[in-house]
């Protein structure tokens, strides 16, 4: 578990903190995270040839991580600024941001959106979003954000002489056929803008290994999507004799036609939010240096598998300042502070040492509650 106290002024008052930032600044290494609303993993697993053949064998990647609440804004909400529900409160989306806003824009707030928190880093950052505008308020006003129709400006962008050290691309078109045709793997309008997605991320992923020997640039490309779904019909329909009755499911699927139909007059074809429903709270991480697709030689800590246990929604922020940092330092040393439930968790030997490497006198005390005390008072 990470928590997030990325690389935070106001929160690390040592030395460390200018050593990191200084690593940072000096590292050639650059990333792209490319996000599919709605795109379920088994669509991509199907559908994405180019995916699963040409990216996968050189990454690592989870199909089977879990949301919390299968709702595009919770869910973009916790991937992009680390923070689960009970801190940012969003739970759907038409819910008013004003909460949200006053945290990403409050200095001493724990929620901080990645591109911030690279921004305060010295890194340089570009959020685009074609379609779904409202994903561009879960960003501090200070971020670099751009509308686009597709994905050519990205392409462009990444045509240039120059690029940000980090580019966000967001795109919802998957998630917007999913609503109008269904989200079925045997649905034809969503399995075909599923491959048109393939193929945009081939063709960006050509121009990243272009950059890579070009401008001898050391690119990640993360992956990621935020929930499933499914089609209507199925949601509903009655189950076979062969089943018992599933108390939790009719009361979730209950739940969720009367908090849909409560925000619009009729269900759409596709919906996702059922929370009983695992294919709607499953979603992929996927982690690829370009520099492995080329088969040049580059250390990384990025191997080649699957990622067990699969990773929660603190892990791309968690890879993409480890990959600046060039494996340089330990990222659970210099990357973030330990919350109290965490420190909990941890023995008092485990303890002990982390409050060596800070450097904080604990009079050979072994009061567990004691320990933790002077480790969050620092």
């Amino acid at each position: 578990m990470y928590d997030k106290y990325y690389l935070s002024e106001q929160q690390i008052h040592c030395n460390i903190y200018y050593i990191t930032l200084n690593i940072i600044r000096m590292s050639t290494r650059k990333v792209l995270w490319i996000g599919y609303d709605g795109c379920r993993p088994t669509a991509l697993s199907a559908y994405c040839k180019y995916v699963i053949n040409d990216i996968l064998p050189y990454s690592s990647f989870s199909f089977d991580c879990y949301n919390e609440i299968p709702i595009s804004s919770p869910c973009w909400i916790s991937l992009i600024t680390e923070a689960l529900y009970k801190e940012h409160k969003i739970g759907h989306n038409v819910q008013d941001l004003q909460s949200l806003t006053t945290k990403l824009e409050n200095k001493n707030s724990r929620i901080k959106d990645i591109c911030y928190k690279l921004n305060e880093a010295g890194k340089t950052s570009q959020f685009m979003y074609c379609g779904w505008s409202r994903i561009s308020n879960f960003f501090h006003s200070s971020v670099n954000k751009k509308e686009v129709k597709n994905e050519k400006p990205l392409h462009k962008l990444l045509s240039s002489t120059t690029t940000p050290d980090f580019i966000f691309y967001y795109d919802s078109r998957v998630d917007n056929v999913g609503h109008h045709t269904g989200f079925s793997l045997i649905g034809k309008e969503y399995v075909r803008e599923v491959k048109k997605m393939d193929k945009m991320i081939e063709k960006t992923v050509e121009l990243l290994k272009y950059r890579t020997q070009k401008y001898n640039e050391e690119w990640l490309l993360v992956l990621l999507t935020d929930h499933g779904g499914s089609y209507i019909p199925d949601i509903f329909s009655k189950r076979t004799s062969q089943y018992k009755e599933d108390k939790d499911y009719k009361r979730d699927v209950k739940e969720f036609k009367k908090t849909m139909l409560l925000k619009q007059k009729e269900l759409d074809p596709g919906e996702h939010g059922v929370l009983s429903l695992l294919s709607h709270r499953r979603y992929f991480q996927i982690y690829c240096p370009i520099s492995k697709l080329i088969k040049k030689q580059t250390k990384t800590f990025i191997y080649n598998g699957e990622l067990l246990p699969p990773p929660d929604n603190k892990y791309p922020t968690f890879n993409t300042f480890k990959w600046f940092l060039k494996d340089t330092l330990k990222p659970d040393y210099i990357l973030h502070k330990l919350t109290l439930e965490e420190l909990q968790g941890l023995t008092i030997p485990k303890i002990k040492g982390l409050l060596k490497k800070y450097k904080i006198n604990y009079n050979s005390t072994n009061n567990k509650k004691e320990l933790i005390q002077k480790y969050l008072k620092y």
